[in-house]
């Protein structure tokens, strides 16, 4: 008993220090497996004290055997943002990723809040979503990693991938569903537009980015904020495609409505922005 009392005290002194060496380093992250190579100890004693550890909220097992470190500053959200561990944890995984859609938005400065739930697209099979306390992280999936439009930018722990802008305004348009419906993406936009350049668009659109994407994307450049030079890229790759007629809403009833000849598209819903 005392022996196992000693060793719970060495284990919680030296889980201890190894969270105060980790952030001093930047890094609020490990892995159990990490830690298990740095101290001769018992699996039980170890996991005995990680659960102390995750009881009085200092960390949190994200999945069996990755722990997010949370500082004093962050105990009350009960989880740090994700983009201060999210590299980490599909490295974890072995996961190719980047953060997408309104998340990736967010940080282009697109958007007027934060959005409720982080978006982390990523190659199949699907990753079970993450949800504790407000935290909900979800993964949509596509079949192909993009080859281009994914950069790596700067966060207060490090690197993460995310959508360029180019790649983020299609992805919108691919999961308008995830991202609140098209005039929660059309309000985005408005504000993204400005940081979108014709040549990018045109090298990002030749990643598998579905034709109904590109048809509804070029169709609020060209029709509803008047930017024909970001509409003429999608629609000279359009023109290396079949595509189909559509409706500008997916969510929309079907009914009777204008058809823009342009971009086959039935106009069955009006976009309001403010221009």
């Amino acid at each position: 008993m005392i022996d196992s009392f000693c060793e719970q005290n060495q284990m919680k002194s030296y889980l201890d220090s190894y969270i105060e060496s980790l952030l001093a380093t930047g890094r609020f992250c490990f892995t159990r497996s990490e830690l298990r190579k740095t101290l001769e100890s018992s699996d039980a004693a170890i996991q005995q004290c990680l659960g102390r550890f995750a009881r009085k909220q200092m960390i949190h097992a994200v999945r069996n055997g990755f722990y997010v470190i949370i500082p004093p500053e962050h105990r009350n959200a009960g989880l740090l943002p994700p983009e201060m561990f999210i590299d980490d944890f599909m490295r974890y995984l072995n996961r190719p990723y980047y953060v997408g859609l309104l998340s990736a938005a967010a940080l282009h400065g697109a958007g007027h809040q934060q959005p409720q739930t982080f978006s982390v697209i990523t190659a199949k099979p699907p990753i079970r979503p993450i949800q504790y306390k407000n935290l909900k992280i979800h993964f949509p999936v596509k079949s192909e990693t993009p080859q281009n439009g994914i950069e790596r930018k700067k966060t207060p722990s490090g690197y993460i991938s995310v959508s360029s802008p180019e790649l983020t305004a299609m992805d919108l348009m691919t999961y308008l569903k995830q991202s609140g419906g098209m005039d929660a993406v059309v309000a985005v936009l408005e504000e993204l537009c400005e940081q979108l350049t014709p040549e990018k668009l045109q090298q990002v659109a030749r990643n598998s980015i579905p034709a109904t994407a590109l048809q509804r994307l070029g169709f609020v450049f060209d029709e509803v904020f008047n930017r024909d030079e970001l509409a003429e890229a999608l629609y000279i790759e359009l023109q290396t495609r079949k595509f189909f007629h559509i409706p500008l809403n997916p969510a929309e009833t079907k009914g009777s409505h204008p058809i823009n000849k342009k971009w086959k598209i039935s106009v069955n819903t009006d976009l309001e922005v403010d221009l």
